[in-house]
């Protein structure tokens, strides 16, 4: 490949890249969402790292009756509200919504934030998945792959 050649895919690249971000980030969606599933569920706090509280007792009895967690609230009982988790990408941002009827509700008490990565989530994303995927799309050797 010429160099004029590796200019040319390189600006396409450029000229494409929240095609190809968007992308990653679909390709990665299961590590994203199990990211907010796996914070929600163990500290029970939001993307910007405040509780969500703890159960009243009769909730706790409640919940331990159906051996669930009782020391924070998780947001999971039945599972359907985290099974309805999606993930897209739009206008530069990772995007999370979940289509159970329940996320207006919680949203509402417990805030937006609770449907959001955390900067430390998004960070470990952008580490381990975002950038060695670009960087393979910039590689030389991979530009004739199909991505461009």
């Amino acid at each position: 490949m010429d160099i004029n050649n590796y200019i040319a895919k390189l600006n396409d690249l450029s000229n494409n890249m929240d095609v190809y971000i968007r992308d990653i980030v679909l390709k990665n969606k299961g590590e994203l969402l199990g990211s907010i599933k796996l914070r929600l569920y163990n500290r029970g706090v939001d993307a910007k790292g405040n509780s969500l509280g703890v159960y009243s007792a009769r909730t706790k009895i409640l919940k331990k009756k159906k051996n669930q967690r009782t020391t924070h609230v998780t947001l999971r009982d039945s599972g359907d509200w985290y099974g309805s988790m999606f993930i897209d990408f739009k206008e530069g941002s990772i995007f999370v919504d979940a289509t159970d009827w329940k996320t207006g509700l919680l949203e509402d008490v417990y805030g937006q934030e609770i449907l959001s990565l955390s900067d430390s989530e998004t960070a470990l994303f952008v580490d381990s998945s975002l950038e060695p995927e670009l960087e393979k799309l910039v590689n030389l050797d991979n530009l004739n792959l199909g991505y461009i």
